[in-house]
């Protein structure tokens, strides 16, 4: 037999043969090419994230831009609380001090008001409380009590008796009352006497009956002003003498303020009912339930002229007023 050759291997053959088996199965070509298309991913990826990163980038900056502001803003506040501390210590301070400090009256600074003139019930009585008032005041007696034990010294002889129940009051502890009420007791007692009983009297059972409500407040006020009552018992006597539907637009008004006020309400009142009686709205003994009347020539300072009432006519008791007219809402024309 012959000698063979011995065989020859390439390289990568070698090399294939060194590596295990598992390993030189693999499909390198393949592999390399994964690895390529692999790359070009993550380099578009990476492409991505660089812009991300440097968006993010300004974001961050925009934000540290703002926290810095906002950090100068508390810095202010900061300094603004710490003032304020400092402004309210300082009022503090400054507050306690003014507490110990005396305050400059009438008794530190001796300096006496001057004392009111003594009432015996001969002089001006009103003249009087015009300088009882100013002493009030001068005094700092503001309240009722204080008001009535201030002027009591100062009333002498029969004055002082007209208001002995006072005295009793005190001693008992009870309540004094108004300063007003005291002084329309007074000036009742001294001025008005007995013409002022009488008005007095006459205002408890005033009526309007068939007077217009002008010629019915002339008649009042002549009254009121020799009675010397208080306001709010003229109030109650003038709303009382009304007609039963001007009470009723009175009280719709709500006029109860003075007796001027209410006053005014019930002229207002008239007035609309004699402009309805005229236009014809309700108008009508029937519904009116007044009196018959015929139109006059209109009175001086009244607006509109009231009627000529029969006196058998009125029948206050049982008065209807006629019901007040629905305004209808304007529509303008098309």
């Amino acid at each position: 037999m012959g000698t063979q050759a011995p065989m020859t291997t390439s390289p990568t053959q070698q090399v294939a043969t060194a590596l295990p088996p598992v390993v030189a199965a693999i499909d390198w070509e393949a592999e390399a090419r994964g690895w390529k298309l692999s790359s070009e991913h993550w380099e578009k990826h990476a492409g991505e994230l660089e812009r991300r990163i440097e968006l993010s980038g300004k974001e961050l900056q925009v934000a540290q831009a703002q926290t810095a502001g906002l950090r100068g803003d508390l810095n202010g506040l900061r300094n603004d609380m710490n003032n304020l501390r400092a402004t309210i210590e300082a009022l503090r301070e400054e507050n306690t001090q003014l507490k110990a400090t005396p305050v400059a009256t009438a008794a530190t600074m001796r300096i006496k008001p001057k004392e009111p003139p003594i009432f015996d019930g001969t002089g001006d009585v009103d003249e009087w409380r015009d300088h009882m008032e100013l002493y009030f005041k001068t005094c700092g007696a503001f309240t009722n009590d204080n008001k009535v034990t201030t002027a009591l010294p100062y009333l002498q002889g029969k004055a002082n008796k007209a208001v002995t129940d006072y005295y009793e009051k005190i001693r008992r502890g009870e309540d004094l009352g108004a300063w007003d009420d005291m002084f329309t007791r007074i000036r009742r007692h001294f001025v008005t006497g007995d013409e002022g009983m009488a008005a007095e009297l006459a205002l408890n059972g005033i009526k309007c009956g068939t007077d217009s409500i002008p010629s019915y407040n002339a008649r009042f006020n002549r009254l009121a002003k020799k009675a010397g009552l208080a306001d709010s018992t003229l109030q109650f006597n003038y709303f009382k003498g009304l007609r039963v539907g001007t009470q009723r637009g009175v009280a719709w008004a709500g006029s109860h303020d003075s007796i001027g006020a209410m006053q005014q309400a019930a002229l207002r009142d008239e007035e609309s009912e004699n402009l309805l009686r005229q236009c014809g709205a309700g108008g009508g003994k029937e519904n009116i339930g007044r009196a018959t009347a015929t139109e006059e020539k209109p009175r001086s300072g009244s607006a509109v002229a009231p009627a000529k009432v029969t006196a058998n006519t009125i029948k206050t008791d049982t008065y209807t007023p006629a019901p007040r007219p629905t305004p209808t809402p304007y529509t303008p024309a098309p």
